[in-house]
């Protein structure tokens, strides 16, 4: 089951792939495990960093 707060990067991160975004920032807290696989999956020109 994935959360919605997944569901909502995912979005945007398609979002910004068709305006011809080439990277998407995004913060999340180092025990957000489904947030950080998402920054790290090969087909994502996204990355996440940690405050």
């Amino acid at each position: 089951m994935r959360g919605i707060g997944t569901s909502i990067v995912e979005k945007l991160i398609e979002l910004g792939k068709e305006a011809g975004l080439k990277k998407i920032r995004f913060y999340t807290l180092p025990d957000n495990i489904p947030m950080i696989r998402i920054s790290k999956k090969p087909s994502r020109s996204t990355y996440s960093t940690f405050p």
